[in-house]
């Protein structure tokens, strides 16, 4: 079986849910809450435990904005050979060193490196409280003065 990275739609932790006819679905591990797929490569079944282990780790030492600006330190560096990849990644993240290395004694470089690769995306994407407006102070305005651009 197959699987595709999916990521929660209310907490946004991302795991590998499964790809095809008859498929169970399957919630949030963190908040049951409802998980798409997100954009990424497919899994196989042994690399399962490898992802969600990966993923727990990104999950609970990445920052969204610290994964955001790894991404982009990535994609201005142009092609960057497969198998280096993990290794750069952890130079710029040391937190998911002892993981990496862990997961390197079990999977080929490459397939670390397009898993980090998904789950940075993943993380840098998540947007907290969206839409809402956070203000200080001991007085807010009201509904009239908002919609007329006169905030204090």
């Amino acid at each position: 079986m197959e699987y595709l990275p999916g990521r929660c739609d209310a907490c946004g932790f991302v795991v590998l849910i499964a790809h095809g006819a008859g498929s169970p679905h399957r919630g949030c591990p963190k908040c049951d809450a409802d998980v798409s797929v997100f954009p990424g490569a497919k899994h196989r079944e042994d690399e399962r435990g490898a992802f969600e282990t990966l993923s727990q780790r990104v999950h609970d030492s990445v920052a969204p904005g610290e994964a955001a600006r790894v991404l982009s330190e990535f994609e201005e560096l142009g092609d960057v050979e497969p198998t280096s990849m993990p290794t750069w990644l952890v130079s710029r993240l040391p937190a998911l060193s002892q993981t990496i290395a862990a997961l390197a004694l079990r999977l080929p470089t490459q397939s670390i490196g397009t898993m980090l690769i998904t789950l940075l995306r993943a993380r840098s994407s998540v947007r907290t409280r969206s839409g809402f407006l956070s203000l200080s102070g001991d007085s807010y305005p009201d509904a009239s003065e908002v919609s007329k651009g006169r905030l204090a």
